[in-house]
Formats: C-alpha cells, structure tokens, sequence
C-alpha cells in the first residue's frame, strides 16, 4: 500500500497548507507520520470489516477499510490544522491517484 503517496496527494489538494508545511520544513515529516497513522488506521478497519462482513472479499474490504481511514486522516488534518477547513479533501481523487502511480515495490 502506498500510504505516504496517498498522504502527500491529500496535502497537495491543500496548497495552503501544503505550502505552509514546505516552507517550514515540515512537509515531509508531517507527510510521514499522517502516513503511518494512515497504515495503522486501515489495518485496523481491514481487521473489523473483514470480522464484520466476512462474506466480503479481501480487495472489497480493502478498499472499504482505506476510504475509511482515509476519511479518518482527514478529520484529523482539519483538527490538527483548522485554518484550512475551506479546502475540501477528496478520497475519490487520493485514491485514484494511487491507481494511476502504482508503486514499483
């Protein structure tokens, strides 16, 4: 899973605060810890759904258990960061992202 790729595309649909973080030096770790919590939050949801629905396949709760915890990082941008409410965040684009820019690894 490619969660910092995931993260730095959420930053960049907040220019403001992506700008914020790179001119203070902050982007990079900034985009490595919202990441790692990001993996932490989708291996739990994964955990829970697959408990809850286990007729569900392991890419439908996959990607299920992302959404939410992409969701998750997202709340957590806005409380964290709350002068840039005003940017919307998207899911959909973040992960479609990803989709486009498979990892190499």
């Amino acid at each position: 899973m490619q969660y910092k790729t995931i993260m730095l595309e959420l930053l960049q649909q907040n220019p403001s605060l992506h700008d914020r973080l790179q001119k203070t030096g902050q982007l990079f770790s900034t985009m490595e810890t919202y990441a790692r919590q990001l993996k932490v939050r989708h291996e739990l949801w994964k955990a829970s759904l697959a408990e809850q629905n286990p007729a569900l396949g392991a890419i439908e709760i996959s990607a299920a258990a992302l959404e939410i915890a992409v969701q998750e990082i997202e709340q957590a941008l806005r409380t964290e960061y709350p002068g840039n409410a005003g940017e919307p965040h998207s899911v959909a684009a973040a992960i479609d992202f990803v989709r486009v820019h498979p990892s190499n690894k």
